[in-house]
């Protein structure tokens, strides 16, 4: 019995690593994915209010 947990625990510990490894860049990826926000859902800035362009252009008439 001893004899054979000595030859099987290298490999299951091998294993158990690289499993672990593994699990944690999938589940890293996996967050990284779900956490990210799609580009087109990204909301273009607030164009200026009104008043804004208004001031700036009082008293001159529109060049055509």
């Amino acid at each position: 019995m001893l004899y054979d947990l000595a030859h099987v625990a290298p490999m299951a510990a091998f294993v158990f690593v690289w499993t672990m490894i593994a699990w944690m860049l999938v589940g890293d990826r996996l967050g990284e994915i779900r956490t990210r926000r799609p580009e087109a859902s990204v909301k273009p800035a607030p164009k200026p209010a009104p008043h804004f362009r208004r001031r700036a252009n009082r008293g001159q008439k529109a060049a055509v």
